[in-house]
């Protein structure tokens, strides 16, 4: 494309553009002037004003109604109604929120976890260990398990056989470096110091359920 025609284009597209600008300011000048007409002629303004007035009329009617239906049939006292029991529902929640953030539990998910006096029958340490050990564990008649415990530091294997211990029981079994065990042992520690928790009298035998 030459230059002159390229001068040219854009003449031509600078005319249309001044065209197209007058003929729509004249049609929207010619348009607003029809509407003023009109609204003369047919009074249109003061038609949508008693449109809304006839609605706000109708708005009131229905709240009348509606009053009327609902000293009939006492729907505020049973919306009411339910509204409280959906407070006490959320209060309750609420509650149970606060115990899950102050680590609280209630008494019915503490009494889920079964807590038995064990007799340690046998221990010996695990290889590639430091801290395991591996007990055989008797929970009164044939119930006998195997619970993999990290107490090799504090305790060797001689000092445990035929000891008493507490021990949590129904927990799920899980593999420890490729041995099942099947239980906890419970204990407290301060610092490096962990002493295994047993029953103080000889005479609670082994199978002895906590309470």
């Amino acid at each position: 494309m030459s230059f002159l025609k390229r001068i040219f284009q854009t003449k031509k597209v600078k005319k249309a553009k001044k065209v197209v600008s007058k003929n729509s300011e004249e049609l929207l000048k010619k348009a607003k002037e029809l509407s003023e007409e009109l609204d003369e002629k047919f009074d249109i303004s003061e038609k949508v004003s008693s449109i809304k007035e006839d609605v706000s009329e109708l708005t009131e009617e229905a709240k009348k109604k509606l009053s009327e239906v609902d000293k009939k049939y006492q729907i505020s006292e049973k919306v009411s109604s339910a509204g409280e029991k959906i407070s006490e529902a959320a209060e309750k929640a609420g509650s149970k929120i606060e115990a899950v953030l102050d680590d609280k539990i209630s008494f019915d998910t503490f009494a889920k976890v079964e807590i038995k006096v064990g007799e340690i029958l046998e221990a010996e340490k695990v290889e590639k260990s430091e801290k395991l050990l591996k007990l055989k564990v008797n929970f009164g008649g044939r119930d006998q398990r195997q619970i993999i415990s990290g107490i090799a530091k504090s305790y060797s294997p001689a000092e445990l056989i035929g000891k008493k211990a507490v021990f949590v029981t129904n927990l799920e079994p899980r593999k420890i470096m490729g041995l099942e065990s099947d239980g906890m042992i419970l204990g407290v520690s301060k610092g490096k110091t962990f002493s295994i928790l047993s029953p103080e009298k000889d005479e609670i035998e082994a199978g002895a359920r906590a309470s």
